[in-house]
């Protein structure tokens, strides 16, 4: 697995993860809303800068993520 920049923001009130691609084929994304379910799978994305249309939580919540790569 590679390490990559993994960071966030707001996209129009909608959490948006930034991640930049490097040698990664896609990075799988979890994300704990603080609702007793510790973190779940939210999406293997492979193109960067995610967009979570979930309704944003009161609070705060935490995303992380694990890259993947084919091997060759």
């Amino acid at each position: 697995m590679s390490k990559i920049s993994l960071g966030g923001g707001l996209d129009a009130h909608r959490p948006i993860i930034k991640w930049k691609k490097g040698p990664a084929d896609s990075i799988d994304i979890y994300v704990d809303r603080k609702d007793g379910k510790g973190f779940v799978f939210l999406v293997n994305d492979s193109t960067r800068d995610y967009v979570d249309n979930h309704p944003l939580p009161t609070g705060t919540y935490t995303q992380s993520g694990l890259t993947k790569e084919s091997s060759s």
